[in-house]
């Protein structure tokens, strides 16, 4: 009997154990604060931050752990210890193991102000006046390096135009990338047959795109990084790429591939989005516990590719065998076979599989385990074409309604932002009525291409309807969502549809925005704002944004009109 009664409470005690011990006892893992200084919209900062969320997901770590924050510290007046506490107060509760900063301003923001408990380990990118190796602050900090491979694409230039002298450098007046401009200089001097070199970091903005317009023949041009002219007035350095790109007339070389626009022949460029990549990969292996938080963390790490575009190419008569080996070729064009390959094959691998699980099923050859598990794969991959449109590969209406409602219940219960933008081709139906519907399909599939090409990672696109997409925006205010809609449109009509027979088609769209609120209780309201909003950007003559705050004022604005009317009995326009 007593036996009997000590075997109980010894069964008790290793019950207890087990339930302190098992999984829904254990503590939340520890998150990944990714604080990014600029606003959305930038796309150096952007690439880096969308590279480290993919790698951070890629690597098992949860989007509900990831924790991204645009700080927009450069923005003039803006109250840097407001937004610290404000920060404080949003990850209160919340337990974050690293901190990822993009660009020098985060860095500094977060080794001053105590947004998270001192310790925690920090990766710094784009932190010029980080030292090298670990430095010991508020947060033990190391800085993965993004210094652009200037020799290499020096060497690229020289080999491929070994007849020219000059070189313009397309650089501005600020000290940020004093260290770009050293080792500018010092990959000069190592030449064996260097270029005659000018700097434009003593010009203004204007007499710069004067020398962009005015090189001699004997010239090529490299864009650095551009902040500021002599006089002081800032630029964003993407947007002044755009500018000498369209200017230039002499072979445009870049550092950076943020900064690779079709006008640009290309170079040795740092890929910002793997510098996130890597960033992120060592997030999650610090989280681990699989790497030391030292110099060693940073060895062996490749961030450079030669890039070259397909059309610069042709313009300059380069051939592929000319390039640096490794290459990687932008804006090649793709045969029809080329472009649906994947669809076809696959079309053909599901009706083989089907073909072969009747053939298995009526032979009874193989055990039942066996059919199950191949019944369940051929069940994916309907299930994959079900939720998929079958020509731009983009989500169709059904499946993105779905998406919609998980988003709309995930930012009611967390208070989580996101935005909806509703998309739409500009007289497409003139493009099929003049092209015919084979071309109407492919100028869809290339506007779905440009949207998988703009957006973030993140970001979700739908073909809801003929020439109709709806994007999906999480984590984004209406004012970032606007931004974001803007810097398409303008690709979208830089960028025309080029038929088989070299005829080139314009394409516009129109858009209309709408960000959600906390009364939306469902998606109706939310999609019926965005849905006014685009037609009023097609009403104020299309290729235009449009938000919901545009569409409220116009509103506004006819009833003011109509009250005017009735009160004086006379129209407005009399």
């Amino acid at each position: 009997m007593l036996q009997h009664h000590c075997t109980r409470i010894v069964m008790r005690l290793l019950g207890l154990c087990l339930l302190i011990l098992s999984p829904a006892w254990a503590a939340t893992p520890a998150g990944v604060l990714v604080l990014n200084s600029h606003q959305y919209g930038v796309p150096i900062p952007d690439n880096i931050t969308r590279g480290a969320v993919a790698a951070l997901t890629e690597h098992g770590v949860g989007l509900e752990r990831i924790y991204v924050e645009h700080l927009d510290l450069l923005r003039p007046g803006a109250d840097i210890p407001a937004l610290a506490a404000q920060l404080g107060h949003k990850l209160a509760g919340r337990e974050v193991g690293l901190v990822i900063t993009i660009t020098q301003p985060a860095y500094d923001f977060i080794q001053q102000y105590p947004i998270v408990p001192a310790g925690v380990p920090l990766l710094a990118s784009t932190a010029p006046t980080h030292p090298p190796g670990l430095v010991r602050g508020r947060h033990p900090s190391l800085a993965v390096p993004w210094q652009p491979d200037i020799a290499a694409t020096l060497a690229s230039m020289r080999r491929l135009f070994p007849e020219r002298s000059r070189l313009l450098v397309i650089t501005g007046a600020n000290d940020r990338f004093l260290p770009v401009r050293d080792a500018l200089q010092q990959a000069l001097e190592q030449m064996a047959q260097p270029f005659e070199a000018e700097l434009t970091d003593r010009l203004g903005y204007e007499q710069m795109l004067a020398r962009v317009r005015n090189q001699p023949d004997d010239a090529l041009i490299l864009y650095s990084p551009y902040f500021s002219d002599l006089s002081g007035r800032s630029f964003i350095p993407a947007d002044v790429a755009l500018q000498v790109s369209s200017l230039a007339r002499q072979p445009l070389f870049v550092t950076l591939d943020a900064y690779m626009d079709e006008g640009v022949l290309g170079g040795v460029v740092l890929r910002t989005a793997d510098i996130g990549r890597q960033m992120g990969t060592l997030a999650a292996q610090l989280l681990r516990g699989e790497r030391p938080f030292d110099p060693s963390l940073l060895a062996g790490l490749a961030l450079s590719e030669p890039q070259f575009h397909w059309r610069q190419l042709g313009r300059w008569q380069l051939t592929r065998a000319q390039l640096p080996a490794g290459s990687r070729i932008l804006g090649e064009p793709a045969s029809l076979w080329r472009e649906h390959r994947w669809l076809l094959l696959g079309g053909g691998a599901v009706m083989a599989l089907l073909a072969l699980m009747l053939v298995l099923l009526t032979g009874q050859n193989l055990r039942r385990a066996s059919s199950e598990q191949l019944v369940r794969r051929l069940n994916q991959e309907l299930e994959k074409q079900v939720r998929t449109d079958f020509l731009t590969g983009l989500y169709n209406r059904r499946y993105m309604m779905a998406l919609l409602e998980q988003e709309l219940a995930r930012a009611g219960r967390y208070g989580s932002t996101f935005s909806l933008v509703m998309l739409d081709i500009d007289l497409f139906k003139q493009i099929n009525d003049t092209h015919g519907h084979g071309t109407g399909d492919r100028v869809l599939m290339h506007v779905a291409a440009l949207c998988r090409e703009t957006l973030r990672k993140m970001d979700v696109v739908a073909r809801i309807g003929g020439e109709e997409f709806l994007l999906l925006l999480p984590e984004t205010g209406e004012e970032e969502a606007r931004m974001a809609a803007e810097r398409l449109r303008q690709i979208i009509q830089r960028r025309p549809y080029r038929q088989g027979d070299g005829q080139w088609i314009g394409v516009t769209v129109s858009m209309g925005i709408a960000g959600w609120r906390a009364e939306d209780d469902d998606m109706d309201p939310l999609l019926k704002r965005a849905d006014d909003a685009l037609y009023l950007a097609k009403r104020l003559g299309r290729n235009r944004v449009c938000d919901q705050r545009e569409q409220a004022a116009r509103m506004a604005a006819g009833a003011t009109a109509a009250a005017r009317e009735l009160n004086t009995g006379q129209p407005l326009s009399s």
